[in-house]
């Protein structure tokens, strides 16, 4: 499943991006190199995070508002490899069904509690 996640750049204007969903993926969203630089991005920190192989690497981890779903959220944007990925942080609050099958379909709600 791709997602379409609009990154507010370091000039304040929003720029679209085409995200696969990534289920094992704990974060907000990571993102190539050179996006990261075209968006210019504040300076990064860096962080220890656990692959799914269970090696660790240093990451370099960006802050970035982030419009989803009609809100702005200020998210940690990671630098962790050649494809833009949305993590499971990103869809805190919502439900997530899918069919897992080739061609399947999958579906994203805001949860809402009573």
């Amino acid at each position: 499943m791709r997602l379409n996640v609009q990154v507010r750049a370091g000039d304040g204007s929003y720029h679209p991006v085409d995200a696969v969903l990534d289920t094992g993926f704990c974060g907000d969203l990571a993102l190539p190199p050179i996006i990261i630089h075209q968006l210019g991005l504040v300076p990064p920190r860096i962080m220890t995070v656990v692959l799914a192989d269970g090696s660790q690497v240093d990451v370099q981890v960006y802050q970035a508002w982030i419009a989803w779903d009609g809100t702005d959220r200020l998210s940690e944007v990671m630098d962790v490899g050649p494809e833009a990925l949305a993590g499971l942080e990103l869809l805190r609050g919502y439900h997530l069904a899918a069919d897992v099958v080739n061609g399947g379909t999958a579906s994203i709600t805001p949860l809402v509690f009573p």
